[in-house]
């Protein structure tokens, strides 16, 4: 269970989904979070894709390596995002 996500969409209570999980997977034995021992690889890459019949408008996607969300420079990475 130490995967687990409840998710819900559109005009649900959330008391009532609370209620829903309890009652259909309350059993359920909280697992142990598991600690990530490696740093995950990154790859950058590049797709050139042009169509000339969407019209004027672009859109465009970077990205780059980060810093882990709770690292000193979290910060100035958001800063730098946010000028990007």
């Amino acid at each position: 269970a130490e995967n687990m996500v409840i998710a819900a969409s559109g005009p649900v209570k959330h008391e009532e989904l609370v209620k829903l999980a309890t009652d259909n997977l309350g059993g359920v034995k909280a697992g142990t979070p598991k600690v990530g021992s490696t740093k995950p690889y990154f790859c950058g890459a590049e797709l050139l894709y042009r169509n000339d019949e969407v019209g004027p408008t672009a859109y465009i996607a970077v990205g780059w390596e980060s810093v882990p969300w709770r690292s000193p420079d979290a910060v100035t990475f958001m800063l730098m995002q946010y000028i990007i």
